[in-house]
């Protein structure tokens, strides 16, 4: 099964919560990229859990955006996500629905102005890229990167947020170099894709039947 992003949304905010309405399909993979000081809480009205695949404040110091990849596999249909923080903070949280993934391959983070964060990836995944910095009136927007494409970008107070996604055509690394205007952070996640194999025959081995199998999918 191919891998598709079915849905996404964007929310920015300042508190202690974020509210991000949002109505996802049961069964997809939720991922949430959130431009934000420290480690979060998410919730949702369904009850999912929640983990966290990648926390950029453990690679970098505080001058430099911190953020943190949220993800559910298998989720339960949503009508909303909750970020819990202990103290007042700009949030920036992009939404990602995908749909066709069996599991999280694994990821990587990096810092620095254009510095690639990258991790191995196997043909048919998807590959999710984030990009967290400080941005101030005298720095441009991060374009996204060459031979990635754009999902969202989103700009709080001083928090920038930008995700982008690449289907993975053949076994290797993935990872783009984002150009930030100023020093930040870089994630990359791998999703493998649902594979479906089915009996459809038998062979003679010359001692026994052996089942041929067929996969399904990517």
């Amino acid at each position: 099964m191919t891998i598709a992003i079915v849905g996404t949304t964007k929310l920015d905010g300042f508190g202690t919560t974020l509210d991000i309405p949002y109505a996802s399909t049961a069964g997809n993979l939720l991922v949430v990229h959130v431009s934000v000081g420290n480690v979060l809480t998410p919730t949702d009205t369904a009850g999912n859990t929640w983990t966290l695949a990648l926390n950029t404040s453990t690679i970098g110091s505080t001058s430099q955006r911190l953020g943190q990849v949220y993800y559910c596999l298998n989720a339960s249909a949503i009508t909303s996500l909750t970020l819990t923080h202990a103290a007042s903070q700009n949030y920036v949280a992009i939404v990602t629905e995908l749909s066709g993934v069996a599991s999280y391959r694994g990821g990587a983070m990096n810092t620095g102005t254009s510095t690639a964060a990258t991790t191995s990836v196997v043909a048919g995944d998807m590959v999710l890229s984030g990009c967290f910095y400080f941005k101030t009136a005298a720095t441009a927007a991060a374009p996204f990167p060459a031979g990635w494409t754009g999902i969202d970008t989103g700009i709080r107070g001083n928090n920038f947020n930008g995700l982008a996604y690449q289907a993975i055509a053949a076994d290797g690394t993935s990872g783009p170099s984002w150009a930030l205007g100023s020093n930040g952070a870089h994630t990359v996640t791998a999703w493998v894709p649902s594979v479906t194999e089915v009996f459809t025959n038998f062979r003679w081995t010359g001692s026994a039947w052996v089942p041929m199998r067929v996969k399904l999918g990517a």
